[in-house]
């Protein structure tokens, strides 16, 4: 399938940002703060790879993390034909109708999923980074995921 790259570049977006990574316990004895800036961006890029597999096993709907390397992050492209998904923005519901409240739920069983199951909570989450797409573009053609 099709491949989203996703490259991080800016250190200035990192700023107060090693608090989540001093904090967790995978990046134990790798203090954020205390590393160059490149070293940071791509501790940051692990991270987010990381967090996506941890997201994926508990059941939570995000692409799939491929690969990473330095501050590169490769993961399964949501949409078609090239054309990324519409953001949860980009497309019009009425409140209260029987698609709002599909994708209201969804959303929260997806935060319930993340913070219980994979012991993480999104802390950016917004209109402007949940994607609408299909099942079959989020999970794959393989349910044997490993990651």
């Amino acid at each position: 399938g099709d491949v989203a790259v996703k490259v991080f570049k800016r250190i200035k977006e990192f700023k107060g940002r090693g608090v989540y990574v001093d904090g967790d316990p995978r990046y134990y004895g790798r203090e954020f703060g205390k590393v160059e800036m490149r070293v940071q961006v791509e501790m940051w890029a692990e991270k987010e790879y990381r967090n996506l597999i941890r997201a994926r096993r508990a059941g939570v709907s995000v692409p799939k993390p491929l690969f990473y390397r330095a501050n590169v992050l490769f993961m399964s492209f949501i949409g078609e034909d090239g054309y990324p998904s519409p953001q949860l923005r980009e497309i019009q519901i009425k409140q209260g109708s029987k698609k709002w409240k599909h994708f209201y739920i969804q959303t929260f069983v997806s935060v319930r999923r993340l913070y219980h199951c994979a012991r993480l909570v999104h802390g950016d989450l917004s209109e402007y980074n949940i994607m609408i797409g299909t099942e079959r573009d989020i999970r794959g053609d393989d349910e044997d995921d490993d990651g």
